[in-house]
C-alpha cells in the first residue's frame, strides 16, 4: 500500500499540471508589457496590489490594480497602468531601491542617497510637477525645470521621510555637538527656498514676516 501511495505521489510531482506553474501563474496576472521585462518568479498578487522585480535596476516594484483598468507596463522598473502618463521620468530611476504606485500620480519611492547606503523615503504626486521629470538630490526626488529647494539640509540628517503631498519633512538631524535629534518640518512656507539644518533645526532660507 505505501508504495502504491508514493507511486502516486511520485507521478503528482511529475504532472505537466503540475511542472507548468509558472505558465499557469502568467495567466492569472494582469496583462501587459511588464511580463517579458520583470521576474515572474518573484510576483505576487494580494487583493489589488501587484508585486514584483522590474528590470533594468531590478529593484521590487508595487501597484494599486484598483486604478488601472487596462493592462500593464513597466517603465524602467516602475510598474505603470498602460496608457497613462503619471509616472516620474529623470535620472533619479537608477537610484530607485523600492517603488510603489499608489494611482492617480501618487508614487511612494524610496532613493538611495549620494555616497552612502541610507535611502530617503519620498512620497509625491506627478501632476505637481509640469515637466513630469525628476531628479535625484542626495535621495530627494525634486522637479526639474521649477525653482524648487534646494534641499541642503539633507547632507547632515538622516532617516529621511519627504512627503511632497503634505509639504513635510521627517527625518533624524545632526547638531553641533554631534548629536543626532528628530526632527518634523513643515516647509509650506518654503517651496522657492531651501532648507537648512542649523544645530538640528530645520529652517527656510527665505524670511517670513514674524523674523528680523
Amino acid at each position: 500500500m505505501k508504495l502504491v501511495v508514493l507511486v502516486f505521489g511520485m507521478l503528482l510531482l511529475s504532472s505537466p499540471i503540475l511542472a507548468d506553474d509558472t505558465a499557469d501563474k502568467k495567466n492569472k496576472l494582469p496583462p501587459g508589457s511588464w511580463t517579458t521585462s520583470c521576474d515572474l518568479s518573484k510576483t505576487s498578487i494580494d487583493a489589488f496590489l501587484l508585486s514584483s522585480w522590474c528590470q533594468p535596476y531590478g529593484h521590487p516594484a508595487s501597484m494599486d490594480m484598483r486604478y488601472c483598468g487596462l493592462g500593464v507596463e513597466n517603465q524602467k522598473g516602475l510598474l505603470v497602468c498602460q496608457g497613462y502618463d503619471t509616472y516620474p521620468r529623470g535620472d533619479f530611476l537608477s537610484a530607485v531601491v523600492k517603488s510603489h504606485n499608489a494611482g492617480s500620480g501618487h508614487w511612494k519611492i524610496a532613493v538611495k542617497r549620494t555616497n552612502s547606503d541610507d535611502v530617503v523615503q519620498n512620497t509625491l504626486v506627478v501632476s505637481y510637477c509640469k515637466s513630469r521629470t525628476f531628479k535625484n538630490v542626495n535621495g530627494i526626488i525634486s522637479c526639474v525645470g521649477r525653482n524648487d529647494l534646494g534641499w541642503s539640509f539633507a547632507a547632515s540628517c538622516k532617516n529621511i521621510f519627504v512627503n511632497q503631498t503634505k509639504y513635510n519633512i521627517k527625518a533624524e538631524c545632526k547638531t553641533k555637538k554631534n548629536t543626532w535629534v528628530s526632527v518634523d518640518y513643515d516647509y509650506t512656507q518654503c517651496l522657492q527656498h531651501d532648507v537648512l539644518n542649523k544645530d538640528g533645526v530645520l529652517t527656510c532660507t527665505k524670511k517670513l514676516w514674524w523674523q528680523d
